[in-house]
């Protein structure tokens, strides 16, 4: 049978008709078979070409970046390290790789950190001892089971800002008592460069965004690199006033800074100032911090949060903090580490949480709330008492206190070990003490 031109479909037909009719049928299912085998064939095609396509869109995922904050350290210091981008912001171990040498052992996250921060000090027995060495050194990081990111360096240096221990025994500067010198000024530099034993240092009305000065230093002023900036350490300097006319702020812009920071100081007075942060922070950085200093007293201010803390005691022996407010930190309203002799009178502290609001260490004595307003503050499920007392120590006393409004879970966990006087409670959803006036 001759077959037609390709062309003409019609005689195709005319000849497939003419055929037997087992050839027909062999016909179609061969045609079937070759039709499907086609469609299959394209149907992966454009398949594979789509995912092809969907894979080279797909965002990738971005690799674990971390940040060293304190880069220039002392040998045997703690580094901090904080997560730099999403991928490296997971509460998970991680491990270090040290000029070289990946550590045995995995450095843990730090709870409820914002972005994530991991501690790790470099001082081992098993570190090699050229790992001390003063110079730069190579570090990488990574999660388990993952690959090192890129290298971050350290400067180990004797030159270094020195670790609050040795500050501690730093000499605190000997002026006379009596040649007390009055400085005004109205400027951020004018204030911090006024810092210096046997001074009064009265601030005209205005803000003072610290930040402005930051790296500038004198015998008794240096900055502390943080996460996002810088903060001023006020250190070694005795008999101390700063005092603000009304509108007077003090401000800090770095979110992880403490807006002043006081170490080894004593008889130092701040009154009539408003300080705080121009920007929310967590995990570090707060208004108010004191290691290590004596004789201290706060009146007639204003502590905004936005930062973590509003006041924050290590190694202090006797404060008063009279006719002031703490408002708006973001963990708690005051910290009190291994401290004796602390007195708050006719003072607020409200608006705050989300730890155990007031924290007082184990190792903390005489502990006193006079006339004082707690209100509007709050907890969860994690650090969840109002007044946290470690177990050693005390006393601690509310005397003439009004407590109201505060949505906490808990009140104390030493109920036994708190004296409660002349004291009004309502409106607060504690569930271990009901709302009641104690007038004993």
């Amino acid at each position: 049978m001759d077959l037609p031109d390709y062309k003409n479909i019609m005689a195709w037909w005319r000849a497939f008709k003419k055929c037997p009719r087992p050839y027909q049928i062999i016909i179609v299912i061969v045609a079937s078979i070759i039709v499907v085998f086609v469609a299959a064939w394209a149907m992966r095609k454009i398949a594979g070409l789509q995912w092809a396509t969907q894979e080279t869109n797909k965002p990738q995922k971005e690799q674990p970046r971390f940040l060293i904050w304190n880069p220039n350290v002392r040998a045997g210091s703690t580094i901090s390290v904080f997560a730099e981008n999403k991928s490296a912001d997971i509460p998970k171990p991680l491990k270090v790789e040290y000029d070289g040498i990946v550590f045995p052992t995995l450095t843990k996250p730090m709870p409820k950190a914002n972005p994530q921060l991991w501690h790790i000090t470099l001082f081992d027995k098993n570190i090699p001892e050229h790992m001390l060495n003063e110079g730069t050194h190579k570090l990488r990081f990574a999660f388990w089971g993952e690959e090192f990111s890129d290298y971050s360096e350290i400067v180990i240096s004797k030159k270094a800002f020195a670790p609050v221990l040795e500050l501690f025994e730093a000499e605190v500067t000997k002026e006379d008592p009596n040649k007390v010198e009055v400085i005004t000024v109205n400027t951020a530099r004018g204030f911090l460069a006024a810092i210096k034993p046997n001074r009064v240092i009265k601030l005209e009305t205005g803000t003072y965004y610290l930040s402005i000065a930051a790296g500038m230093k004198s015998k008794n002023l240096a900055w502390i690199k943080v996460y996002d900036g810088f903060e001023p350490l006020v250190h070694s300097v005795s008999n101390l006033k700063i005092i603000g006319e009304e509108g007077v702020k003090i401000l800090i812009e770095p979110r992880y800074a403490w807006v002043l920071n006081f170490q080894n100081c004593k008889n130092i007075v701040l009154e009539n100032l408003v300080i705080g942060h121009a920007g929310a922070g967590y995990c570090a950085g707060g208004v108010l911090s004191f290691i290590g200093c004596d004789n201290l007293e706060i009146k007639d201010s204003l502590l905004f949060g936005s930062g973590t803390t509003g006041i924050q005691l290590d190694k202090v022996d006797n404060l008063e903090f009279k006719n002031s407010t703490i408002r708006d930190c973001t963990y708690e309203l005051i910290g009190i580490y291994n401290s004796t002799s602390i007195f708050l009178e006719s003072s607020v502290l409200e608006n705050t949480g989300q730890f155990n609001l007031i924290s007082i260490s184990e190792s903390s004595h005489n502990i006193k709330f006079s006339k004082c307003l707690i209100q509007n503050n709050w907890t969860g499920d994690y650090m969840p008492y109002l007044i946290y007392i470690g177990e050693k120590a005390g006393p601690v006393s509310l005397i003439g206190c009004q407590i109201k409004s505060n949505k906490t879970k808990m009140f104390t966990n030493a109920i036994d070990r708190l004296t409660i006087e002349k004291t009004v409670f309502s409106d607060n959803s504690f569930l271990d003490f009901q709302d009641v006036t104690l007038d004993e």
